[in-house]
């Protein structure tokens, strides 16, 4: 549906315009705007951008005024006032033949049609509807363009260092751009190759960790670079039992763990989490655990590290995983987070948000996985030890998916 203002003083004019749109469509109630004189329709141009202005040339400046002459044109001229919004497309109409000799050079300076009115005959309806047909086509060539992907793959980390690091250690060929309208965020974009497949890489790091900061940030890079796949890998806590340093994990059901209400137990505040979860896709669960039982994969990436490494094997865990805005250090918080999610593998500060703002991004929305690697198990013995392998495993598994397990067509 389009957007249309017409202006028009004539009400018997007026009613066999809307009929002939209304017959074909071009618009429902609510995005018709009608304006009878000069200062009504300035005041919606001001006000409105438009997909169509149909303009009649000889209107009134105001109600109850004589029609002007080229009242019409000094609606067209009123555009080059950077306060009025120019209509995407601008159709004249006029049954008054001075009138149309004085806007038909103005009309064709600025190659817009001038169709001329006549209710004896039906040429002037056939002219109107074979311009409307063409600007539909037009609007839903910019609608399904808007709605198309513009980069394969983007990835987000909570922190530059080690996170982001890894990353652009993928690859020796990372350029660095600013976005116009963004102070905050420093953006990196570089193509990883696989044959002959160039797969166009968007990647950045909020200004501070947390669920609010990489939500706001998934939410601007999907808005802006429309990826086909968003990824955020990086370091997170792990459960004892159930992982080891530099395992990977895969979120495959991520919770708030601060969500829910306080309620008094045992003469205690205590708050009782109401989780809403949110999930992996199928198809990118299906691709992580058929990496999990990858182990030649897994000794490989893990072979190629050189610094310090823990000694026992990489594996790759897919699970249940808790996201809150603080960094725990307590066995006991975490004792009570099991509680309510038994089967927990991982606890960390930004997968919850991220899995929100994908899932409710405009169009077209990314397939969206998190995965970060285990670097302490959120107790008091907690170090930065293995801070840099883990987010190097995490960035090498995520890397290994995008070369060979996924499709861009």
């Amino acid at each position: 549906m389009l957007d249309i203002l017409i202006v028009e003083d004539n009400e018997n004019k007026l009613n066999k315009i809307k009929e002939i749109l209304e017959e074909n469509n071009y618009f429902i109630k609510e995005k018709l705007s009608i304006a009878t004189t000069i200062n009504q329709a300035k005041e919606y141009l001001r006000n409105n951008q438009y997909d169509l202005m149909l303009l009649d040339i000889q209107i009134p400046k105001m109600t109850g005024e004589k029609a002007l002459v080229e009242g019409g044109l000094e609606v067209l001229k009123s555009l080059k006032n950077p306060k009025h919004k120019t209509p995407n497309h601008i159709i004249g109409m006029t049954a008054h033949d001075e009138s149309a000799e004085l806007a038909a050079i103005n009309f064709d300076e600025n190659l817009l049609q001038l169709i001329r009115y006549d209710e004896t005959t039906n040429e002037w309806s056939k002219k109107l509807e074979n311009k409307m047909n063409h600007i539909g086509v037009s609007k839903a060539g910019e609608l399904n363009k808007s709605n198309q992907y513009k980069y394969d793959i983007a990835i987000i980390c909570a922190l530059e260092d080690p996170e982001l690091k890894s990353i652009l250690n993928l690859n020796d060929d990372w350029k660095k751009i600013n976005l116009p309208n963004d102070d905050v965020n420093d953006y990196h974009t570089t193509t990883f190759k696989n044959g002959r497949k160039e797969i166009t890489v968007i990647a950045s790091s909020p200004s501070q960790m947390g669920m609010v900061a990489s939500a706001t940030l998934t939410t601007k890079m999907i808005s802006e670079f429309k990826p086909r796949y968003l990824f955020m890998t990086g370091i997170a806590a792990g459960v004892k039992g159930k992982n080891e340093y530099g395992d990977v994990i895969v979120v495959d059901t991520s919770w708030d763990y601060t969500s829910g209400k306080i309620e008094m137990i045992e003469g205690e505040e205590v708050l009782t989490p109401d989780p809403y979860p949110l999930r992996l896709s199928a198809k990118l669960k299906k691709i992580a655990n058929n990496i999990s039982r990858d182990d030649l994969l897994l000794a490989t990436i893990k072979s190629k590290w050189s610094a310090d490494k823990p000694v026992s094997s990489l594996n790759v865990h897919v699970g249940d995983v808790a996201s809150g805005g603080a960094v725990i250090e307590s066995q006991s918080v975490i004792e009570g987070i099991k509680k309510h999610v038994r089967k927990i593998i991982g606890i960390e500060m930004e997968a919850y948000g991220v899995y929100f703002a994908s899932e409710n991004s405009l169009m077209p929305k990314p397939e969206t996985m998190v995965l970060k690697s285990v670097c302490d198990f959120a107790d008091k013995n907690k170090n930065d030890n293995f801070q840099k392998y883990a987010a190097y495993t995490s960035a090498q598994v995520m890397y290994h998916i995008i070369i060979n397990e996924l499709s861009f067509d």
